[in-house]
């Protein structure tokens, strides 16, 4: 599948009841080779009107942690395994469902295999989850964190999320030089 297949196929998903909610349905950001690949559940308010991925309070956290390590924008691409808005009655945010998760799933492995990144950073347990009961098993580094919005409901954890991207800084530095040549021979 290309890019361009991907964009079109999830714009005319209509599997579940997020197709008839949705704004936007959101793909990613980022490089197209990257390294590192950041994985969430699924988009957010801010995040569905714009069509961008970790875009609000929650995407801030993350991104001010991909600076502080050092990532530059060329190595690193951020996804949601969920790629629209599951919302409740009331337009709030709610945990996407097994059955939507599972519709997404063609989308989600179709996009990491497009991406081949080194490492895979797994914000949260829905992203971890639905990263494990895929078939996107070829990434050789999996990394578990915690998702970047708890650290906004519970500031302590901030440290916690601090100290998985300092180990996450040490995992690039040693395989920045492998995925330099890797991205030099495909041009």
């Amino acid at each position: 599948m290309s890019w361009d297949n991907l964009r079109s196929s999830v714009k005319l998903c209509d599997k579940c009841e997020m197709a008839a909610t949705r704004k936007n349905v959101v793909i990613g950001r980022g490089s197209s080779v990257p390294l590192v690949v950041f994985v969430g559940e699924a988009p957010g308010e801010e995040e569905d009107k714009k069509g961008m991925p970790f875009i609000g309070r929650a995407g801030q956290v993350l991104d001010a942690e991909i600076k502080r390590i050092g990532l530059s924008y060329n190595e690193y691409y951020i996804m949601n395994a969920c790629k629209c808005r599951p919302i409740t009655k009331e337009f709030k945010n709610r945990k996407p469902t097994e059955p939507e998760m599972n519709n997404c799933e063609p989308f989600f492995v179709a996009q990491l295999r497009l991406l081949r990144p080194h490492i895979a950073v797994l914000l949260g347990q829905s992203a971890r989850d639905a990263f494990y009961a895929s078939s996107a098993d070829t990434i050789p580094v999996c990394l578990s964190f915690i998702h970047p919005a708890f650290t906004l409901y519970k500031p302590k954890m901030y440290l916690v999320f601090r100290e998985q991207f300092n180990k996450l800084q040490r995992i690039v530095e040693g395989l920045r030089g492998e995925w330099k040549n890797k991205e030099n021979s495909l041009f």
